[in-house]
């Protein structure tokens, strides 16, 4: 392991809760467990107070300078800026951005207060519209400004690489990690009680933020109305809220299956729920690296996904989950299917998938693989 003897910040310019935000939030704690002097950067909204609270937990400092949207206060967003980074001169600042657009504010203010070295991750692939205009400033930015590109998959890698013709010499790959043996022990006795069902009714479930149609919902709402006739039994239930809930509802409604999909709206306690599934899907039409697989592969559910992310370098088709192809519906169905009607092939899936997860997803070892990339940004090996 690399050991940083300087200051380490981190940004998030998210407004939500969701998978980076527990990604910040690991990595902070890792960080400070490791003697590294920690600070994070993040909104001041009411929306992600439990990531703020959670930090300070750990040990982190934490720092909000004011939100200022127009251009004619951005020079005064600028200052707040450089004030929040001027105690950590000569450390290092890590940018978590929702885009490849993002921080060239907080990067210029860190460079105005003297941090010595910049790292950014990338946490989804290029999202459009991409033209040449675009391209050419993530190239002009990555040589002045960043030392090095954390993706979090090898298909992330390649995608900014292919479409925004970023320096591969910058880019390098730490898979996201999770706190494996938390979702080991998770337990989900007493969710079917919740839901009003027999404890040996078979759940299906996704994990997602209702925000974005990436992330599959919608797909996954059809292919319980195929399942459904086939297993009269299995109930099928999203966890999670956002403004795509009205019309994932009226959908349901209207292919006839409101009565067997359960929408259960945002969770404290996710991880209980996802215990208490039988198979877990993740639908997404494109991701970079899903929390929810790793947990789920971690609670040694059986896994459904999509080829999309850091899927397919960690689900090995048959073995340690099964894989569908991307928006294929009917592909999906069946796939559940199989795994509901093969209850020994579900328990070998899940089996191996928990053995990998505690081989390899876990924080520890992200925490340890991001060290590295920052030893690397200061002039290391």
């Amino acid at each position: 392991m690399t050991s940083v003897r300087v200051p380490v910040v981190l940004f998030t310019n998210s407004l939500a809760m969701g998978g980076m935000e527990q990604h910040v939030l690991l990595l902070a704690s890792g960080l400070v467990r490791r003697g590294v002097r920690t600070a994070v950067v993040c909104s001041p909204r009411p929306e992600i107070a439990p990531l703020r609270d959670e930090l300070r937990d750990v040990g982190a400092a934490v720092h909000t300078p004011s939100e200022r949207t127009s251009a004619w206060r951005a020079g005064g967003r600028a200052r707040d800026l450089v004030a929040s980074f001027l105690d950590y001169r000569g450390g290092i600042l890590h940018v978590h951005s929702t885009g490849f657009h993002g921080g060239d504010l907080v990067m210029l203010a860190a460079k105005g207060a003297r941090l010595r070295a910049i790292v950014r991750t990338e946490h989804v692939p290029p999202q459009p519209p991409v033209g040449l205009p675009h391209r050419l400033h993530v190239r002009v930015r990555d040589r002045l400004l960043v030392s090095k590109v954390i993706c979090v998959s090898d298909g992330n890698r390649r995608e900014h690489i292919d479409v925004l013709g970023r320096d591969a010499r910058k880019l390098t790959v730490v898979p996201n990690g999770i706190d494996v043996e938390r979702f080991i022990r998770a337990d989900g006795t007493g969710v079917h009680a919740e839901l009003g069902l027999s404890s040996d009714v078979p759940l299906v479930g996704v994990v997602a933020r209702l925000a974005e149609e990436r992330k599959g919902v919608a797909e996954f709402v059809r292919m319980a109305a195929l399942v459904a006739p086939a297993h009269p039994d299995a109930r099928f239930v999203v966890v999670g809220d956002g403004p795509l809930l009205p019309s994932l509802k009226q959908l349901a409604a209207e292919i006839g299956v409101d009565g067997r999909v359960s929408f259960l709206g945002e969770r404290d306690d996710v991880a209980r729920y996802m215990a208490a599934m039988r198979v877990f899907v993740m639908p997404s039409l494109w991701e970079a690296g899903p929390l929810t697989l790793l947990e789920a592969m971690a609670l040694g559910k059986a896994v459904v996904t999509t080829p999309v992310g850091v899927a397919p370098d960690i689900v090995s088709d048959g073995r340690n989950g099964l894989i569908a192809p991307i928006g294929d519906v009917a592909a999906l169905a069946a796939t559940v299917t199989r795994l509901l009607d093969d209850a020994g092939l579900s328990r070998r899936i899940g089996d191996a998938a928990q053995a990998d997860a505690r081989h390899s997803f876990s924080a520890d070892h992200m925490v340890d693989e991001t060290l590295r990339v920052y030893g690397a940004a200061m002039g290391g090996p």
